[in-house]
């Protein structure tokens, strides 16, 4: 992974307008990671996803489900079906039910 790194970067220099290096020098660039602090509310609606969670997983197995503390909003057989739901899904867990 370094050296394809270290390559796609050194094709950017390069080549500072290819396209394809460029987006190459994007998908190896190391992760970032961003620490948001965190709020009681937001712990306590951590807490409520996950005890919903625990009480559904039966009924919604093999289904995505769109949660918001501990509150079905909705759920459907793909990402795409909750978006056409509920539009924007910022600020709610989301995840499919193994």
């Amino acid at each position: 992974m370094h050296i394809a790194r270290r390559l796609a970067y050194r094709g950017v220099e390069v080549y500072p307008d290819h396209e394809i290096l460029k987006k190459y020098a994007h998908i190896l660039a190391p992760p970032v990671v961003k620490v948001v602090p965190s709020s009681p509310e937001k712990r306590q609606a951590i807490i409520a996803d996950r005890e919903w969670m625990d009480k559904n997983r039966l009924k919604y197995r093999g289904r995505w489900v769109a949660l918001l503390s501990g509150k079905l909003l909705a759920d459907g057989a793909s990402v795409d079906e909750l978006v056409a739901q509920l539009g924007d899904l910022k600020g709610i867990f989301f995840t499919k039910v193994v």
